[in-house]
């Protein structure tokens, strides 16, 4: 069986989801986004594509039908059902991307940004992007892997600050970053090795264009 992509709005039992977090779903996107957040807990669906859909992950492990759903869990689904009946709110996704949105805030790599922490050792490190060339691209891919053949997942620039927390070779980065729209992000901190969880995005970047400043 093929390695599952990263799930569509993996934060959605950490906070609560704006409209910024739906933009440019297909009514598909919506309704697998709503079901995730019941997957999570294990919940045994009647949809045989639910099913195969859910299969292709790891942490999917059907339990059955009586779960529990945290306040921010319901009040999730119940926004994201509002897009999947409203017609009115449906066309806004997708004229938001017709006016020019970039989509969602948040994004997260297929391959996990490992943390590494060890006692009280910072994992990651601060830095920043640097040396773009404006009159080029003039933006640095986040990619879902660490190659240029995984897909490109966001764009940062020059001076958007990162903190670099996991390596490939020596060329690719594992990074967390704050989502574009938001003020703060958070993650889950513990010791020994672990794949990034939290409300702040994640990826790898090319690092020749990563100037690192602290940590």
């Amino acid at each position: 069986m093929a390695v599952a992509k990263a799930e569509i709005i993996p934060v959605s039992n950490d906070r609560l989801l704006t409209e910024q977090d739906l933009i440019g779903f297909s009514k598909a996107d919506l309704r697998i986004a709503r079901n995730e957040i019941f997957a999570r807990h294990g919940y045994a669906f009647n949809s045989k594509d639910l099913q195969q859909h859910f299969a292709q992950y790891s942490w999917y492990q059907p339990i059955g039908k009586n779960i529990s759903l945290s306040r921010h869990e319901q009040k999730n689904t119940q926004f994201i059902k509002m897009y999947e009946n409203d017609p009115s709110l449906f066309r806004r996704l997708k004229n938001n991307i017709s006016n020019g949105s970039q989509g969602l805030s948040y994004v997260t790599s297929e391959v996990p940004v490992m943390i590494y922490r060890e006692y009280d050792l910072d994992p990651c490190g601060a830095g920043r992007i640097i040396g773009l060339d404006p009159n080029g691209d003039g933006y640095l891919s986040v990619r879902n892997g660490p190659g240029q053949n995984y897909k490109e997942i966001d764009r940062l620039y020059n001076d958007d600050w990162v903190a670099s927390c996991d390596r490939y070779g020596n060329d690719w980065d594992g990074i967390v970053y704050t989502p574009k729209g938001v003020q703060d992000c958070t993650w889950v901190d513990s010791n020994g090795k672990y794949p990034y969880k939290g409300t702040c995005s994640s990826g790898w970047i090319f690092n020749e264009f990563y100037e690192h400043v602290a940590g």
